[in-house]
């Protein structure tokens, strides 16, 4: 029974007795007045430390979370393990909005302290959505289910935080699935279009090349490209999205140079296009199948993607630069510059 109730890594109880409780505590008649609530936590950064640890680090932090964080509940709060690095707790007796939040609170700071793991010392934090009994719900699935909505908001909003549920997050998750699906199915349809913004030489005022930006329209409306771009990342459509775009965009710098305009095409590229390991030749084939001039192709590459790996970085810029492809640095200075590494670069 204890086995069937309780997570075997860390001993806490498990998503089929918190399911228990929490329909006990939703059961009509069962409750008094006193408000309760459910708080979903997620670790921030826990993947990373299976992928560079292993997963044996990543049971033994996971192993040390528990404990922490069960040291830092009230008598009254439950918590449990319901998979991965997911954590739910069952917060009874408040009094209000204020209470819950310092509960969380006190669960976000105690991860503050580095864990040691092994002869690592390992940093993660924590996102907390929270679903208030009987507002968010009135059934432990509709409690789970706002909780976990809230603790996603809070990831978007910058991580190592409490968000509320409340309606217009649930309204806009809606929106968001709704704009991953289309935009899974305009990829596959490439429903997108290029805009070629010019540029110019500002001593001459001469036309001396374009850089080509995505655009996208749904149901005849444009889509920000800042609202559609970390969707299309998020759904793993960036790789195919941008090998559309440069093959686009060198059929048109192409049709330019046949019609005696030779001018600079200039493509943004994503982190997961540039990381991706068919990158290099992709770029490559499409050069040669649209025949446009390699030095008349400039790679736009963002600072951060460029900060992440300074010898995988420094191998893919050789392999362009062979290849004859210039290359740009984009949005210098908005993230970690490293001027050491800009000089490597």
């Amino acid at each position: 029974a204890f086995m069937a109730h309780h997570d075997p890594l860390t001993g806490l109880p498990n998503r089929t007795l918190l399911l228990d409780r929490l329909t006990a505590f939703t059961r009509p008649g069962t409750r008094s007045r006193a408000e309760f609530a459910i708080a979903f936590l997620d670790l921030d950064g826990f993947k990373a430390v299976n992928d560079t640890l292993g997963h044996s680090a990543g049971d033994e932090l996971l192993r040390q979370v528990a404990g922490r964080l069960q040291g830092a509940l009230r008598d009254s709060d439950t918590i449990s393990r319901i998979g991965g690095d997911e954590f739910v707790f069952l917060m009874a007796d408040l009094q209000d909005a204020h209470e819950a939040h310092r509960v969380t609170t006190t669960l976000i700071s105690v991860l503050e302290r580095p864990f040691r793991v092994g002869t690592d010392d390992i940093c993660v934090t924590g996102s907390v959505g929270v679903a208030f009994y009987p507002q968010d719900g009135l059934t432990a699935d509709d409690l789970m289910r706002h909780a976990d909505i809230a603790m996603y908001r809070a990831k978007r909003e910058g991580r190592n935080r409490t968000c509320f549920f409340n309606p217009q997050i649930e309204q806009e998750q809606r929106d968001r699935h709704q704009l991953l699906h289309a935009i899974r199915k305009a990829v596959a349809a490439q429903e997108f279009r290029l805009a070629y913004q010019p540029k110019v030489n500002g001593r001459t005022g001469s036309l001396i090349g374009v850089e080509a930006l995505l655009r996208w329209t749904l149901n005849g409306q444009p889509v920000p490209p800042a609202v559609f771009v970390p969707l299309a990342e998020e759904a793993g459509q960036m790789t195919a999205l941008g090998q559309w775009v440069l093959r686009a965009a060198c059929e048109q710098g192409r049709r330019w140079l046949e019609s005696g305009h030779r001018l600079t095409v200039a493509v943004n590229v994503s982190a997961s296009q540039f990381r991706d390991r068919a990158f290099i030749p992709g770029v490559q084939r499409t050069l040669t199948d649209t025949g446009f001039p390699p030095g008349l192709l400039e790679l736009e590459v963002t600072e951060a993607v460029l900060m992440q790996d300074i010898r995988q970085v420094n191998q893919i810029l050789k392999d362009l630069q062979h290849l004859g492809i210039r290359i740009a640095l984009d949005d210098f200075g908005t993230g970690y510059s490293s001027l050491s590494y800009l000089h490597q670069l």
